[in-house]
């Protein structure tokens, strides 16, 4: 007579708001991201010039970025749809916003990533404290784009989904908008996350995908 040992599985609950509707099974992809690193340099009146030169470059890749995934969103969704990424290119067309940082690499003689963060921590902070649900959803639409800027004045490559080998439910601490319109349900059967709300883009990029997701984990 042989004993054999037997190992128990033992299920987990998470508590969270589901978003999209759907019930799927997978492996997971732990979708662990760097943070962009930002070093403050110092730089000299001779070279202000080309940090701006070097802003304009990163604005039109992130444009062209960004305009690719509605392209592709058009395949698979609705027009109305990829309206939402609109307020992504709202913020890299917003004057007031790059005129401050031109105006902030010029005065403070800084590099322009580091004015890039800075300056969208700032306009990110003050909608933050809001009293509008709206408004505040709005902040990872600008902290999204601060990424992208970035990651493209850093030329650092964005995770692209494609290098999955199989099917996944993604599982994050958080999905940018961009990020979320860019993922395709041959790959991505779900996702979810520790942030996130019913009303983000995120959340609305994932509906119109029909990818079931679920947000608000807090530590999953």
């Amino acid at each position: 007579m042989t004993t054999r040992s037997r190992k128990e599985s033992k299920e987990t609950i998470l508590q969270g708001i589901g978003v999209s509707p759907g019930v799927v099974m997978g492996p997971a992809f732990v979708l662990t991201r760097e943070t962009a690193q930002v070093t403050e340099r110092e730089i000299g009146p001779e070279d202000v010039t080309h940090e701006i030169a070097r802003l304009e470059g990163a604005l039109i890749e992130t444009r062209r970025q960004i305009r690719r995934i509605q392209h592709d969103m058009l395949s698979r969704t609705a027009a109305y749809d990829i309206s939402v990424l609109d307020a992504h290119l709202m913020v890299l067309d917003d004057r007031a916003f790059i005129e401050e940082v031109i105006q902030e690499v010029r005065t403070r003689h800084k590099n322009v990533e580091f004015i890039v963060r800075t300056a969208a921590e700032r306009y990110a902070s003050a909608l933050a404290a809001v009293n509008d649900d709206y408004l505040r959803e709005r902040v990872a639409d600008i902290r999204d784009v601060a990424r992208r800027l970035i990651r493209n004045l850093n030329g650092d490559a964005d995770f692209n989904v494609t290098d999955l080998s199989q099917k996944h439910i993604i599982v994050a601490a958080d999905l940018a908008p961009s990020e979320t319109a860019a993922l395709r349900k041959d790959m991505v059967i779900g996702f979810v996350t520790d942030l996130g709300s019913p009303t983000s883009h995120t959340a609305v990029m994932a509906r119109a995908l029909e990818i079931p997701a679920i947000v608000g984990l807090s530590n999953v």
